[in-house]
């Protein structure tokens, strides 16, 4: 039997290094709670209550453990040493963790080669009642530079006949990039409206001390700022100081 990790990602930040792969993002979003409690994770049991009570876990569960035994045996067959698992959601926290505790404790109980890591919430989320007391965890540059062998493969659950097959992989490139780009394009967005406040600030103080008396990395950062102003407005910011 093949070395198993089992993985949790965030897929604003990526896919790891793994064989199979599996888009978790059709379970109920436990956002609402998160927002009372920004440090919850999966590991938690009130993420694990409020993902039973709104969707039929159990079915899901055991189409991904038959799966699983499948893939498993499918490596052995090949002779292949290693098989990575991996569980995907929006922020990485909560679903996929979630999933990935569960499939994590249930192949422990077959096989003493398994390894956990949530790549996207750190050690400091990790409950001492589960993989950190039994099993070990990857340390994330590890999981960063994995490398895999034998096939890779992208699966999706289908909850009306309970099933987990393989996915249509434009589609599913297509669904991460409508999901995810707003949210990183929002997140830029912002940040980069912080930094020209700031820079802003800083050139309005500067404008009010003699020139005499700046330094000159400050007179640098006014030299910089006129540049950028004078590419982007008609009238630059050294036309309104001719008189330096």
């Amino acid at each position: 039997m093949p070395e198993i990790t089992v993985c949790s990602f965030s897929y604003k930040t990526g896919e790891p290094a793994a064989n199979f792969f599996l888009d978790v993002r059709f379970l109920p979003d436990p956002r609402c709670i998160d927002e009372c409690n920004p440090r919850l994770s999966g590991m938690h049991p009130i993420v694990e209550e409020y993902i039973r009570q709104n969707f039929a876990f159990q079915p899901f569960f055991t189409a991904l453990t038959d799966k699983v035994q499948r893939i498993i045996q499918d490596f052995t067959d090949r002779g292949e040493r290693k098989l990575s698992l991996a569980f995907g959601c929006t922020a990485g926290k909560h679903r996929s963790v979630f999933v990935a505790e569960m499939l994590y404790s249930w192949l422990r109980e077959r096989s003493g080669q398994v390894r956990l890591v949530h790549r996207d919430i750190g050690l400091d989320g990790a409950s001492p009642t589960s993989s950190v007391e039994h099993g070990f965890r990857m340390d994330h540059l590890d999981l960063l530079h994995a490398r895999v062998s034998g096939p890779v493969e992208h699966y999706t659950y289908q909850p009306e006949n309970q099933s987990i097959v393989l996915c249509d992989m434009h589609e599913a490139r297509r669904i991460s990039l409508n999901t995810c780009t707003p949210i990183m394009l929002n997140t830029g967005l912002k940040k980069l409206q912080e930094l020209r406040e700031k820079r802003a600030t800083s050139r309005d103080s500067l404008d009010s001390i003699p020139r005499e008396a700046l330094g000159l990395s400050q007179l640098k950062r006014l030299w910089n700022d006129e540049q950028e102003l004078s590419c982007n407005n008609e009238a630059s910011w050294l036309g309104r100081h001719k008189s330096w």
